[in-house]
């Protein structure tokens, strides 16, 4: 799993009525600020401003950017969930991202157990446009890490509640293995 700028592991909750609830016509209207705020505020003072304009990322029509930012709920995103998470996580993080802190981030990175957290100097919220080589690098250095062995380091760490050893995993594989072949096997009578 990769997260860019995820934030800490906290409930997403609809948020109180404000710029988004507003009617469509009105906030056409309005979109060439919010545009203008957001890159701003979501782009390193570094970044080109070649990158910044080129961006496709604000070239959608106001309702589909209010649906996007209405649409960020999510309750059952708590610490409860993302501790449980049992998966290879890489968490990317803007050094200077204005709307998720660094504190935060590292949160999310103390709360999913084995995970990798990259800050990326020189970039912000935008971390994708902003550094697109340094972003796929870090990628393909996750996607190409020996899995089998991260795999079983966190199935063999038996100091988290629910966590299984190895041992233990391949012990049940083994069993559910030889049931399913002793269903499929016709009986002779």
């Amino acid at each position: 799993m990769i997260l860019i700028s995820g934030g800490g592991p906290v409930p997403l909750n609809p948020q109180p009525c404000q710029l988004f609830c507003l009617p469509s016509f009105i906030l056409a209207c309005l979109k060439p600020f919010v545009v203008w705020s957001f890159r701003r505020m979501g782009f390193h003072a570094h970044t080109s401003q070649d990158t910044i304009q080129s961006s496709d990322a604000f070239k959608v029509p106001s309702y589909v950017l209010r649906a996007m930012m209405m649409g960020q709920t999510w309750s059952e995103g708590d610490e409860q969930f993302h501790s449980d998470l049992m998966v290879p996580t890489l968490l990317i993080y803007g050094n200077h991202d204005n709307f998720v802190t660094l504190d935060e981030e590292t949160y999310m990175h103390e709360t999913i157990y084995g995970s990798s957290l990259e800050v990326i100097e020189d970039a912000s919220h935008m971390v994708m446009l902003e550094c697109p080589e340094k972003l796929n690098e870090l990628i393909l250095q996750f996607l190409r890490r020996d899995v089998s062995t991260q795999s079983e380091a966190l199935l063999a760490n038996n100091s988290r509640p629910g966590c299984s050893s190895i041992s233990e995993v391949k012990n049940t594989a083994s069993t559910i293995h030889e049931s399913q072949v002793s269903l499929n096997t016709p009986s002779v009578t």
